[in-house]
């Protein structure tokens, strides 16, 4: 497949021989900006136009967007100065490289392959350049990191990006017209303030989604939360009945109510944590819906909240010194899905952009007259 790129600013902008070449072997400048490459993309330090638009088609032509998913991940690159340990709020970055372009509220990614640990961004030692964070972020665990290990600096996770195709008709040889015929697609992503606050280079990538058709199912298993019982003799979630409440098998062996796996076919929302629940609102009586049918293990128990850990299970990873003592393996009782290897719930495929690269060089440039 190849890409081509479209930009609303002069087309000597962008350096097509760049996509593929990586970064030299010399070191980065302090805003993270290699040597001798230039940047796909420029964009002034607060300015967010133009948007950043890319051109993509296949052998067959533009590619086809309808019904797609588009979001973008940018990312500046860093590597640690010194080990930390797994209790370290602070650290300071390889010759603070990465340390002019981290911002309050991003988002570290320590670079391992199987389960990385998220660090929050919440604060800064601009005399020390040191970095604070709120570890073992988005339900991670927090461990030992040794010194030089690379992380990334999210400023754009899973963000939302756009799809723009360009249709029009065709004149055929013999003079025939076929209408409505795609002409150009492009993925587009709007700048946000944000996005562009601090001057350097970063790393930008789309990922282009194929969506399965919403299909929600009560997902099995435990409930753990309020019950009520009609007149009728039925339990049901919640304290009273609302469109929220889904009913309940109990077992009276075991003293717990058990929920169907089945398809949901009455009202459902979106709840605060981004996920399925059933009713218009929510309430004590709502259930977390699954899109795969497949119940949770049997340690795991369901409330309004979403799920519970019915036996505290923890995982204690092993110390990233090779001590025989501390040794620890991770892996039994968990699934390809716990390292990363599922596409997401919903997701039928995904695509990235580019792909012959890690990512779009986009450098934003210091600008000295910002709104005030």
């Amino acid at each position: 497949m190849s890409i081509s790129h479209s930009f609303r600013q002069p087309s000597n902008s962008f350096n097509y021989s760049a996509q593929g070449c990586g970064c030299s072997s010399a070191c980065p400048d302090k805003f993270g900006c290699p040597p001798g490459v230039a940047p796909d993309f420029s964009i002034k330090r607060h300015d967010t136009q133009p948007p950043f638009k890319v051109s993509v088609k296949d052998c067959d032509g533009p590619l086809t967007l309808s019904g797609l998913v588009l979001e973008v991940n940018m990312w500046a690159k860093a590597k640690l100065k010194a080990s930390i340990g797994d209790d370290e709020t602070y650290f300071r970055l390889a010759d603070d490289i990465g340390f002019e372009q981290a911002m309050v509220g991003d988002i570290i990614i320590m670079e391992r392959a199987r389960l990385p640990e998220h660090m929050l961004v919440i604060g800064f030692d601009e005399n020390n350049k040191l970095v604070q964070v709120q570890r073992g972020y988005n339900g991670t665990t927090s461990t030992s990191w040794r010194k030089g290990t690379a992380l990334r600096i999210y400023r754009i996770l899973n963000g939302h990006a756009i799809t723009e195709t360009i249709i029009d008709d065709i004149e055929q040889l013999d003079g025939t017209i076929l209408q409505d015929q795609i002409i150009e697609s492009f993925l587009v992503y709007e700048w946000k303030p944000n996005d562009v606050c601090l001057p350097g280079c970063y790393w930008l990538e789309f990922k282009l989604l194929k969506m399965l058709d919403l299909v929600l199912f009560t997902p099995g298993k435990t409930w753990c939360g309020e019950t009520h019982q009609t007149s009728g003799g039925y339990y049901f979630t919640g304290t009273g009945t609302t469109d929220s409440s889904v009913r309940l098998s109990y077992n009276s062996a075991k003293d717990i109510y058990n929920l169907p796996t089945e398809v949901w076919s009455e009202a459902f929302h979106v709840h605060s944590d981004g996920y399925y629940y059933t009713g218009t609102s929510h309430d004590d009586g709502s259930v977390f819906l699954s899109r795969t049918g497949i119940p949770v293990d049997d340690d795991i128990c369901y409330t309004p909240d979403g799920t519970e850990d019915a036996t505290a299970l923890s995982v204690v990873l092993a110390s990233a010194a090779l001590d025989l003592s501390t040794i620890s393996f991770i892996g039994e009782g968990l699934l390809p899905e716990d390292y990363g290897c599922n596409l997401g719930e919903g997701v039928e495929w995904v695509r990235r952009f580019p792909c012959d690269a890690e990512g779009f060089l986009i450098k934003i440039i210091e600008s000295f007259t910002p709104e005030l």
